[in-house]
């Protein structure tokens, strides 16, 4: 009896150290997980998982944090909430613009107060910031200094400043922007034309195009696009590559 119970100490005593060495590594891949950036990945749930269980199938006795951390490893919520970017509609809701009604931005060639020929297809690989204005319009004048400061901003790397001009000459336009120091494009749409394709029933209003040439936010009214909110947004989906994710 003595040597039966003896033994049975002496298997109940390997098997607590085993379940706790298996703890221990439980314990050290939860400290890796939290260390490394990327504990969300795979090579971890894996990792995790496959400690969690022994041969037989069956969960070893280990701290309730690993437990709880590998359901929400796994769960369909954590796996929604972990995409690698926040979405674009998100991204600029934070900063004021709304999803346009319209996908695909309306194509136009206008010539600026320079005589030179303005496409939006050239600016395909750039995110754009389309504005409609005209120098009569006071909230158009209110925004224009942030439009300047965005652009300087970038200076010309990933990000096209347009402002489209509505139904004034040249010379208007000219004087209008060596006045402010505004030097960022500016279309002369002297029909309202490409207006109309923009559905833009009043001034001023702002789009913001991909670089897939497809709309991706709208701004109806003025706007401080200076703010570091805004410009940290536009930087987000030009560095991050969001730019072209909608």
């Amino acid at each position: 009896m003595f040597r039966l119970t003896w033994c049975a100490r002496v298997v109940d005593s390997t098997v607590l150290r085993r379940h706790a060495a298996r703890r221990m590594r439980v314990a050290d891949q939860e400290s890796k997980c939290q260390r490394d950036q990327q504990f969300y990945t795979s090579q971890c749930i894996g990792g995790l998982a496959q400690r969690l269980f022994d041969r037989g199938g069956q969960i070893i006795k280990t701290s309730a944090m690993s437990i709880a951390l590998l359901a929400t490893l796994t769960s369909p919520l954590f796996a929604q909430q972990s995409k690698s970017v926040t979405s674009v509609d998100d991204l600029l809701r934070s900063v004021g613009l709304s999803k346009p009604s319209m996908s695909g931005a309306p194509d136009f060639n206008l010539l600026d107060p320079n005589g030179t020929l303005v496409g939006l297809s050239s600016y395909r690989g750039k995110l754009v910031l389309l504005n409609f204005w005209a120098t009569w319009c006071g909230p158009c004048r209110e925004e224009m200094p942030s439009m300047e400061n965005l652009s300087r901003s970038f200076g010309g790397a990933g990000l096209a400043v347009l402002g489209i001009n509505q139904r004034e000459n040249a010379a208007v336009v000219t004087r209008f922007m060596k006045t402010n120091g505004l030097n960022f494009t500016t279309p002369l749409d002297t029909t309202g034309r490409v207006a109309g394709y923009y559905r833009v029933y009043g001034i001023p209003v702002s789009y913001l195009i991909d670089t897939n040439g497809q709309l991706i936010g709208v701004k109806s009214g003025p706007m401080d696009w200076a703010t570091p909110a805004v410009i940290g947004v536009f930087r987000k989906l030009i560095g991050g590559g969001i730019a072209a994710a909608h």
